[in-house]
């Protein structure tokens, strides 16, 4: 008997049953046929092919157009429907782009279109979905049944619901890394006009990688006598495919008037609230900030800088020990300084951070609001919130340029897709020890070796890694297509 494969092909992450092969991929176009050619034949209605599989079980269905016929007369039925478990072919990538997934189970095949193609269009599952189809049946196999297979669409691409029923499934699934945006919404973003091309940027952003990165979105700001210490707004979830999500928060916001009571940067509350949230989230992927800022953090008001860095300096090593790891962004143009942008950069990194903390005591000690930080953490004279080395080195940062949106953009884009995750959880079984040449790998069309340091590598029998270059090539936001097939019918 053939091997039972499972074929994961990604611009973003899918799944497929037995016997089959998922295409998916920026850009790329592909259809499945319209005759089941398993075991027996058998066409269903307009809209898909009947057929029952053989001993795999699947069923059939959803060609793009089908035409009335039947099997053999003394076959066994077989419920159409490309089938069965809850798995998924997604796709190419996000923002609209053209293209087909096509799912082939065993004796049958189902096509889903991308959501702007009138044939299979995401949201139709084929009129044959629920067509009974005569085929044969050999040597007493059981039919399966499948699913009529919905669709989803992502970000403007349709992909295929689905597996096909009867044998068990498997595939690798990437494990999505978390990006959380963390903007500064002061007075001085809108004054200085700064405030739309980073929001175009950073919406762009999300619109491109929200297929293969959670992301998760807050603003934040502060008005003296009325919303400080904080003023947060944020999304009400970190997910994939969270680009609808974050532009119902962020669109209507603007930076409050700076002719009223302007919006201060109290930097270091947002991202105490942000690591608050982000030590919740259950999911397994690393997690990154990125905050977004035009200036130096304050305690929302307009005292000595050097309290409030420290607060921040203190939040950043705080989220880094959590797992959190922060990149720093500056607006070119703004205020922020750039000896305390170096500083948040490497303490949101984890790297020492340069200072004295006797001398940030000396300075803070009257401030009211640092100085009530330090006793709640338990310290006293000489000491600091952050903590400091001597002759540390100077930190580098990212700047944002608000006067060329489209470079911002692709700098934030360019920036975000080099946090993409490089593994996959495979699924529906464990690869025994020496069964790594059950599976291969194939990116941007290129075949990668196991074991080799640019190649992938597999831990405990369920989890694979691209290394070296090939994940260096994977982290683009030209979603280069990576397809991962695995043979079913030798995991434990």
């Amino acid at each position: 008997m053939d091997p039972v494969t499972g074929g994961t092909t990604l611009g973003v992450p899918s799944v497929t049953g037995p016997d089959s092969t998922a295409t998916t991929g920026p850009a790329t176009s592909s259809t499945s046929s319209n005759t089941a050619t398993g075991m027996g034949d058998s066409v269903g209605g307009t809209g898909g092919t009947g057929g029952a599989g053989a001993s795999s079980g699947d069923g059939g269905s959803g060609g793009a157009t089908g035409t009335g016929g039947g099997g053999d007369a003394s076959s066994a039925e077989g419920t159409g429907g490309s089938g069965g478990s809850s798995h998924q072919a997604v796709g190419g990538a996000s923002g609209g782009t053209t293209a087909t997934a096509s799912t082939t189970s065993g004796a049958a095949s189902t096509t889903s279109g991308a959501a702007s193609t009138t044939s299979g269009a995401a949201s139709t599952t084929g009129s044959a979905a629920s067509t009974t189809g005569s085929a044969s049946s050999a040597g007493g196999a059981s039919d399966g049944s499948g699913g009529g297979g919905g669709t989803e669409a992502f970000g403007g691409a349709g992909g295929a619901l689905g597996g096909a029923g009867g044998a068990s499934s498997c595939g690798f699934e990437q494990r999505p890394n978390t990006v959380y945006f963390a903007l500064d919404r002061s007075s001085s973003m809108g004054d200085d006009d700064f405030w739309d091309p980073v929001k175009e940027g950073l919406l762009d952003t999300v619109a491109a990688m929200q297929g293969r990165m959670r992301f998760g979105f807050a603003a934040f700001t502060g008005q003296a006598g009325s919303t400080c210490p904080l003023d947060l707004t944020a999304a009400t979830s970190v997910k994939l495919d969270n680009l609808a999500g974050i532009t119902s928060v962020l669109d209507p916001l603007e930076p409050p008037d700076p002719e009223g009571v302007k919006g201060e940067t109290p930097t270091a509350a947002a991202v105490a609230a942000v690591r608050a949230e982000l030590a919740l989230d259950p999911s397994p992927g690393d997690v990154y900030v990125l905050l977004i800022t035009d200036g130096d953090p304050d305690f929302c008001d307009d005292a000595e800088p050097a309290c409030p860095s420290d607060a921040l300096v203190y939040e950043l090593q705080s989220a880094y020990l959590e797992g959190i790891e922060t990149r720093v962004f500056n607006i070119a143009g703004g205020a922020a300084t750039a000896a305390r942008l170096g500083t948040f950069a490497r303490a949101g990194r984890g790297l020492s951070v340069r200072g004295n903390s006797p001398n940030i005591h000396n300075t803070c000690r009257t401030d009211a609001t640092w100085a009530a930080k330090l006793s709640a953490l338990g310290r006293g004279a000489g000491q600091s919130l952050g903590s400091y080395v001597m002759g540390a080195p100077a930190g580098s940062y990212v700047t944002l340029d608000p006067s060329d949106s489209a470079a911002l953009s692709a700098t934030l884009t360019n920036e975000a897709a080099a946090l993409l995750s490089c593994f996959f959880d495979l699924e529906g079984g464990t690869l025994g020890e020496g069964e790594e040449s059950a599976v291969s790998v194939e990116l941007a069309g290129q075949p990668l070796a196991y074991g080799d340091a640019d190649g992938w590598t597999l831990y405990q029998g369920t989890l694979l890694e691209l290394t070296g270059e090939a994940c260096a090539t994977y982290r683009s936001a030209a979603a280069p297509t990576l397809r991962i097939d695995v043979e079913c019918d030798v995991l434990e």
